[in-house]
């Protein structure tokens, strides 16, 4: 039995069972009993929780605290791997209200292979902008884009850009040979951070979660990355539903991912909740998204759907 003095030995024994032992993220392969173990102990020493800085803005908090962050918790370890149940081409379509006020819509793609370090990657677009009353009294357009290695096993490099009163490039770049990834905002560089193997962004995590395999009453993880901090990203399978969206029945997964690493109004608010709708068939198209916070709540729904498999 190994007995570690100080938390600091702990983490980096723990990391070097990754390094050596784990490469789940490389091989897709499940993960046995022993390597989560590995990962919950690793997480637990070795990464700390996100701090989001949000502002008060209508659209920010409705696509990020509310719609995105549905999707970016999807994230999740499961026993068996699947093909792609996307393609490029796909599109999906989204309306973005608070009560009864539309805030705007958001468009979430499938774009062609790109070339990332000479490597062929998946292209993942996730874009939204204010409309009608909030767009003339605080105008916003984002563009997030997103690559994973061509496995999709973990993300390579993210490019965020926000226009509007005022204008944010950030960029993500990973560099898997070190475990680090650096982020950039507007043209100046972060430190670097460690961060797990398998780490996706806060985006392709959920087109990773959507091959594998759900079911009810089970929490799944994953690590994730804002380029700030890498946390374990869970969340929990919590009931099948029949829902109606857009006038159309679906049958669906609820999925409610942690909001505890979570700042900005999530950390403000009394019981915060993030609530994914994804269709139970092996497609896991996200057909509804709700947050609830301490200024009310935020619902997306879709819209229209195109390009699927």
């Amino acid at each position: 039995m190994i007995i570690f003095r100080k938390k600091t030995y702990l983490a980096k024994y723990l990391m070097s069972q990754f390094q050596n032992g784990l490469k789940a993220s490389h091989r897709r392969k499940p993960m046995s009993r022993k390597e989560l173990k590995i990962l919950d102990s690793a997480t637990l020493y070795c990464v700390s929780g996100f701090r989001r800085n949000y502002n008060n803005r209508l659209l920010k908090l409705a696509l990020i605290s509310g719609f995105l962050f549905g999707f970016l918790f999807a994230g999740y370890i499961a026993a068996e791997e699947t093909k792609p149940p996307f393609q490029p081409g796909e599109k999906f379509v989204f309306k973005i209200t608070w009560g009864n006020i539309l805030i705007g819509h958001a468009t979430l793609e499938v774009l062609p292979f790109a070339q990332i370090n000479d490597q062929p990657a998946y292209h993942f677009v996730l874009s939204g902008k204010t409309e009608g009353v909030i767009d003339r009294v605080y105008p916003v357009h984002t563009r997030i884009d997103t690559f994973t290695d061509q496995s999709l096993t973990h993300s390579v490099f993210v490019k965020n850009r926000i226009s509007g009163r005022h204008n944010k490039l950030i960029t993500y770049h990973f560099n898997w040979e070190k475990s680090l990834v650096q982020r950039t905002e507007n043209g100046e560089r972060r430190m670097p951070i460690t961060i797990l193997p398998g780490t996706f962004d806060l985006v392709s995590v959920f087109f990773f979660s959507r091959i594998k395999p759900m079911w009810e009453n089970t929490v799944h993880e994953r690590p994730v990355t804002d380029g700030k901090k890498n946390v374990l990203g869970r969340m929990k399978v919590v009931s099948r539903e029949n829902i109606m969206v857009a006038g159309k029945q679906y049958d669906t997964f609820l999925i409610e991912p942690e909001t505890k690493h979570i700042g900005g109004v999530f950390k403000k608010s009394r019981n915060p909740k993030i609530q994914l709708w994804v269709t139970a068939d092996t497609r896991r198209i996200p057909v509804r998204a709700r947050s609830e916070v301490i200024v009310g709540s935020f619902l997306a729904e879709l819209i229209s759907a195109e390009g699927l498999l």
